[in-house]
């Protein structure tokens, strides 16, 4: 994992528009949930 060249709060403002909300899932009960990219090379 590489570092970012702006701080990430910026970074995900600027990108607002790709981020997906992710959910993590056990004993089908959600037990967290983050945001984040996608993680393809398109």
């Amino acid at each position: 994992m590489g570092a970012l060249p702006v701080p990430a709060k910026t970074f995900f403002q600027d990108f607002a528009f790709d981020l997906l909300t992710y959910t993590i899932e056990r004993d089908s009960k959600v037990i967290a949930t983050a945001e984040g990219l996608t993680n393809t090379d398109e």
